[in-house]
C-alpha cells in the first residue's frame, strides 16, 4: 500500500507504534506522558505538552485529533523527516529492493568512509566535485532525499556535506529543509544548534510562514552570540535576528542587530585586515539585509568586496559567491536609483552555482523589472518572476496583485 492511500488516522496509527518503540516502553499514565514531552523536547527542540499526549494515546477523552505539526515534531522524535515520511517507509517496508534505496545505501557508505587526507587543491578537485554530483542527484529526487537523510542524519561527513557546506537554498519551498530538524536532533552542539535552527528559520520566511519561523527564532535565541566562532554561523545568528525584527516590525531591535553587524565587521577589519576578512560572512549577512530591503546596507557592505575581489575569490566557486554578490548589488542600485551601475553591473553577472540559482535568479528578475523601461518588457519579466516564485513556493517574495 502506497502512503498516499493511507488516511491521516491510519498514518497516525503508525505514529503511536513508533512512539512506544522509540519511547521504549508503553505509555499509560500521566507520569509517561510527561516524561515523553520532556525527551521530546530534548531531542527535537519543540514542545509537545504532557497533555498532548494524552489526548493522542487516549489516556483522556478528545473529540480531536493532534495536528499536523504535532505529528510530524513526534515524527522527527521517531527518526523520520516527518509524518509522511514515516507513514512512506512504512508502506514500503516490503520493497527495500527499490531504486531509491539502494541508491541511497550506497551514498550512506560514501560517508561512512573516511576522507582521504590530501591538500586543499585536490580536495577541492576530486572529492568536491563527487560531493557536487551526488548532491545534484540527490536533490533532483525527492524520494531519494526522504529515503537518505535518515539514513545519514547522525554522520559527521554527511552534517557538513548535506547540511553545512552546500545547503540547498532552492529547494527550501519544497521540504528539502526538513532534514535540519533530523540535523538538529543528532549534532547537539551550540553552533549546530544555532545553524540548524537559522535555516529552518530562513526556509519558513521564504515560504511565509511566520509562526514556524518564530519558533525557529526563539530556539536561535536562546543561545548567546558570544559563544560563537564561525563566521557562517555568527552571520546567520545576525541575519535571522535583523530579519526577524524586519518582518515583526520592532525597528529599535533590527536597529540594534544591525549595530552589532557593523561593529562586528568593523572589528574584524581592523584585526586581520581586509584581505583575511571573511567573504562568507559579509555576502551572508548581505543576503538578510536584501530580504529587509536595506540596500544601502547591503552597497556599504558589498562594494568593498566586490572591488577587492581579487584578492578574495581565486579559491571559490564564482557561482556561488561572486555571481551573488553582483546581482545584491545590482538589486540594490536598482532600488537606490542607481541604474547606470546597475546597468554596467548587469552586463557582468555570470552563471549561478545550481543549490541557489532560482532563490538569485528571483532577486536578478525583480531587479530586471524595476529597471525596465518598456511596458512589454515589464510585463514579461513579471510574469517570468511570479512563475519561479510559484516554483520556488517562495512566498515572501510574491508581488502584490
Amino acid at each position: 500500500m502506497h502512503s498516499n492511500t493511507l488516511t491521516y488516522v491510519e498514518k497516525l496509527m503508525l505514529l503511536d507504534t513508533q512512539m512506544h518503540l522509540q519511547f521504549g516502553k508503553r505509555i499509560v499514565n500521566y507520569a509517561d506522558c510527561t516524561g515523553l514531552s520532556e525527551e521530546v523536547f530534548q531531542k527535537t527542540g519543540k514542545l509537545v505538552s504532557s497533555q498532548t499526549f494524552r489526548r493522542f494515546f487516549n489516556l483522556i477523552k478528545s473529540k480531536t485529533l493532534i495536528s499536523a505539526a504535532t505529528a510530524n515534531i513526534m515524527s522527527v522524535y521517531c527518526g523520520y523527516l516527518h509524518l509522511d515520511h514515516l507513514a512512506s517507509r512504512h508502506a514500503e517496508s516490503d520493497k527495500k529492493n527499490t531504486t531509491q534505496f539502494q541508491e541511497a545505501q550506497i551514498y550512506k557508505t560514501f560517508f561512512e568512509v573516511e576522507v582521504p587526507r590530501i591538500t586543499k587543491t585536490e580536495l577541492n578537485k576530486v572529492y568536491f566535485d563527487v560531493i557536487n554530483k551526488m548532491l545534484k542527484r540527490v536533490y533532483d529526487d525527492k524520494l531519494l532525499y526522504d529515503t537518505l537523510i535518515p539514513l545519514v542524519s547522525e554522520n559527521p561527513s554527511a552534517h557538513s556535506y548535506l547540511f553545512e557546506l552546500f545547503p540547498f537554498i532552492d529547494g527550501f519551498g519544497r521540504g528539502f529543509e526538513q532534514g535540519y530538524s533530523l540535523y538538529l536532533r543528532h549534532k547537539r552542539d551550540t553552533e549546530a544548534q544555532v545553524f540548524g535552527n537559522a535555516m529552518l528559520f530562513l526556509s519558513a520566511i521564504l515560504r511565509n510562514d511566520l509562526p514556524s519561523g518564530k519558533m525557529y527564532y526563539d530556539q536561535l535565541s536562546t543561545f548567546d552570540i558570544e559563544l560563537l566562532q564561525h563566521p557562517f554561523v555568527t552571520a546567520r545568528y545576525i541575519g535571522t535576528k535583523i530579519l526577524f525584527h524586519h518582518i515583526t516590525g520592532n525597528l529599535a531591535e533590527k536597529q540594534h542587530w544591525i549595530t552589532v553587524l557593523s561593529d562586528r565587521m568593523q572589528g574584524d577589519v581592523n584585526r586581520h585586515g581586509f584581505q583575511n576578512f571573511s567573504i562568507e560572512f559579509q555576502l551572508i549577512v548581505a543576503e538578510y539585509l536584501l530580504l529587509c530591503e536595506s540596500y544601502d546596507l547591503v552597497i556599504a557592505i558589498l562594494t568593498p568586496v566586490y572591488q577587492n575581489r581579487e584578492l578574495i575569490s581565486d579559491d571559490m566557486d564564482n557561482g556561488f559567491w561572486l555571481t551573488p554578490i553582483k546581482i545584491m548589488l545590482i538589486k540594490s542600485f536598482s532600488y537606490t536609483n542607481r541604474h547606470k551601475e546597475a546597468r554596467a553591473l548587469m552586463a557582468l553577472v555570470g552563471p549561478l552555482n545550481w543549490l541557489v540559482h532560482d532563490y538569485f535568479s528571483i532577486h536578478f528578475l525583480d531587479a530586471q523589472c524595476k529597471l525596465a523601461s518598456d511596458p512589454g518588457e515589464s510585463f514579461t519579466l513579471k510574469r517570468r518572476l511570479n512563475r519561479l516564485i510559484l516554483k520556488t513556493r517562495f512566498k515572501y517574495f510574491a508581488i502584490p496583485a
